[in-house]
């Protein structure tokens, strides 16, 4: 199992002496190089002109990133106890940091920036922290309209939409019934039936030949229908229910249309209704007729 690699690495500090502000007395400074490791450095964050680059956002980011702090001075701890006269724990070191972070030049906003540690500090009891940063602007592309691809869903000839999406101007006109073919002789040898797949006009050929004999036929006379003729009225019984679907397809189309243009729906009692007073009327003329 291969252990994660530290966030940082610390080669041998540089030893020199700082001037100490309070005392005004050189005192001696211990420099440990942080070095980075890895490349995914968790301490990014934006920034634009209400909120700009600072130490005190820089403070603010460490808090929401406590852990992920902890974890960089617990290694350093580790990589340089030889360094120090006694172990300290991580709490102890937070307490006397002091972190130092430099803008280099005027920042144009808004921005990305990425904070991370480059030289730790130790000298009269104070860690100092020194920071640097990588800047990338914080812009957000839209790509344009034509290089938007919309792949529409392809539907099956077969699926037919809903009826209230349809106009009646695009609803096909019903076949007559003189486009029924007619019933072919028995003696042909191939006979054109129309395919079963609805609302389609392909024709597929088929061999009487090749029909499945009934059991028990003899040589003696059969009075019973030829197969042939079963599957041309099945057939016909299959067209005139698509009819029959398609009538009330174009039904429901007119109905629709009908509410769209005046706002009222057509039930079955208004027809019986009218029905009825058609036929008193004939009536009436029938009575009055000499």
């Amino acid at each position: 199992m291969t252990t994660p690699s530290l966030w940082f690495s610390y080669p041998r500090p540089q030893y020199t002496k700082r001037l100490n502000a309070a005392t005004q007395k050189m005192e001696p400074s211990y420099q440990f190089t942080m070095v980075k490791a890895r490349s995914d450095v968790p301490l990014s964050f934006l920034v634009d002109t209400d909120t700009p680059l600072c130490l005190e956002v820089l403070q603010e980011e460490l808090h929401t990133h406590t852990e992920w702090w902890d974890t960089v001075l617990s290694e350093f701890l580790l990589a340089t106890t030889a360094y120090f006269s006694k172990p300290y724990t991580v709490q102890h070191i937070k307490r006397i940091t002091r972190h130092l972070l430099e803008i280099k030049e005027p920042l144009t906003y808004p921005l990305r920036i990425t904070c991370y540690p480059t030289l730790l500090e130790i000298t009269a009891g104070v860690i100092y922290v020194h920071w640097e940063y990588d800047t990338e602007p914080a812009w957000i592309t839209i790509p344009d309209e034509e290089d938007l691809q919309v792949q529409l869903p392809v539907l099956s000839a077969s699926c037919l939409p809903p009826a209230s999406s349809v106009p009646p101007a695009s609803v096909p006109p019903v076949p007559p019934a003189s486009s029924t073919p007619p019933v072919p002789p028995a003696s042909a040898s191939a006979v054109a039936v129309c395919a079963p797949a609805p609302l389609s006009s392909d024709l597929e050929e088929w061999d009487a030949a090749s029909l499945p004999e009934e059991k028990g036929t003899t040589g003696k006379k059969d009075h019973t229908e030829p197969p042939i003729l079963k599957l041309y009225e099945k057939q016909r019984v299959k067209e005139a229910q698509l009819r029959a679907r398609l009538a009330a397809y174009q039904a429901q189309a007119q109905m629709n249309h009908f509410y769209e243009k005046y706002g009222d729906e057509v039930s079955e009692s208004e027809w019986g209704s009218e029905d009825e007073e058609e036929e008193d009327e004939d009536e009436d003329e029938d009575i009055a007729s000499p």
